[in-house]
């Protein structure tokens, strides 16, 4: 599974909101310097993130971003599905299965893909923001 570019700068502006989650708010322009990310495309995610209820926005002097919840409320499974992130290594066992391989049904493999497919799922469900958050407070 590689996670997309969309998907990993999520995370990493998530992680910075953990920082200062219950402190204040942050504003858009100081996620995208601090992550080292474009303020245009980090808006379209965070769009995304404030869809699926995982953000929400203060207006006025001192606005910005803040997570709705505490971070370890937050499970990166959460992250993933709010940006559009797909779990499945091969098309046939996706949710959307439009590419569907006509032997699927008779597939050896697929059984395994599956396998795989609920072992990520599986480890996006365990994890939470405030691992990720915890990970870089360790490493400085």
């Amino acid at each position: 599974m590689r996670l997309t570019t969309r998907t990993r700068y999520a995370v990493r502006a998530l992680a910075y909101l953990g920082h200062w989650f219950g402190k204040r708010a942050v504003s858009l322009k100081e996620v995208a310097l601090n992550e080292g990310v474009s303020e245009k495309y980090l808006e379209r995610i965070f769009y995304q993130l404030t869809k699926a209820g995982l953000l929400v926005t203060k207006k006025g002097p001192g606005g910005g971003y803040e997570l709705r919840q505490p971070p370890s409320a937050i499970k990166l499974i959460d992250i993933l599905s709010a940006v559009g992130e797909s779990f499945a290594p091969v098309f046939c066992v996706a949710e959307n299965n439009l590419q569907a391989c006509p032997r699927s049904r008779f597939c050896p493999a697929r059984p395994y893909w599956q396998k795989l497919k609920h072992a990520q799922e599986e480890f996006f469900k365990i994890h939470t923001l405030a691992d990720i958050c915890q990970q870089s407070d360790e490493d400085g």
